[in-house]
């Protein structure tokens, strides 16, 4: 037996005589049992057979970004796994990734589109070929971490430290938010304001009206509101620079 299939197998679960009938656990129980038996795994393999789990959990959806997702890896162990190669390229879009630490991990040609690494620790990682579109990483942690071959278009990197990260310009350019980013020269990241009028200017300083306004945020308040298109304040204010293309 493979590491692989005893990975698979430990997650197997046998039905007992008395839960015949249709009978099912309801999910909370599962998760409830599923949740601290994978944390606590991931901290007892290496990482072969981590990265062998990891993928095992993507595969069978297990941490696909539901509402909630089935499992939350929430303080998981990642640290040094390897994702992908050259060779082969991986679709990891939508997962749910919140407050896990794949600190010196290695990922290689993976999407992840539309993924959420809120709050995680990605200290010192390598990425070769990444796509991070639209990714929410509102508070992660990027220090160390080279970002020069990844795909950041409009990800959301509101209140993200990257200081002593590798990124060009252009990348930063295409960056959906950057609200708050502590940036590798150590400066702070601010939205662009759509104001000329220097007491507009003045008044949005003075105020510190562009404050930790994430893009899914901003999303959930047009919902509120009802203006699903320009969303004309947020948009006047500049919080956001196009708000249609968020």
């Amino acid at each position: 037996m493979t590491s692989r299939d005893r990975i698979t197998e430990m997650f197997r679960f046998h039905r007992r005589p008395s839960f015949s009938n249709n009978f099912s656990l309801n999910k909370q129980i599962l998760t409830s049992i599923i949740r601290p038996k994978t944390l606590a795994t991931l901290r007892r393999l290496d990482t072969t057979r981590k990265s062998y789990l990891f993928r095992f959990l993507h595969e069978s959806r297990l941490i696909f970004m539901l509402n909630p997702p089935f499992i939350n890896l929430d303080g998981a162990n990642l640290s040094s796994i390897i994702i992908g190669s050259l060779e082969e390229g991986i679709d990891m879009r939508r997962v749910f990734l919140s407050n896990v630490n794949p600190d010196n991990a290695s990922f290689t040609s993976v999407s992840f589109g539309n993924s959420v690494f809120k709050y995680t620790r990605l200290r010192g990682p390598a990425f070769h070929s990444v796509s991070f579109e639209y990714v929410n990483f509102v508070g992660a942690q990027l220090q160390e971490a080279n970002l020069i071959v990844t795909n950041v278009y409009k990800a959301d990197f509101t209140s993200v430290n990257m200081m002593g990260a590798k990124i060009s310009q252009k990348q930063i350019n295409s960056i959906g938010s950057i609200s708050l980013v502590i940036f590798p020269d150590d400066s702070q990241g601010r939205n662009p304001n759509l104001f000329t009028d220097s007491n507009c200017e003045k008044f949005i300083n003075e105020t510190n009206s562009q404050q930790n306004i994430s893009i899914n945020r901003y999303r959930e308040w047009l919902i509120q509101i009802g203006w699903q298109h320009d969303g004309f304040i947020y948009y006047c204010t500049g919080w956001f620079d196009k708000a249609n293309d968020l």
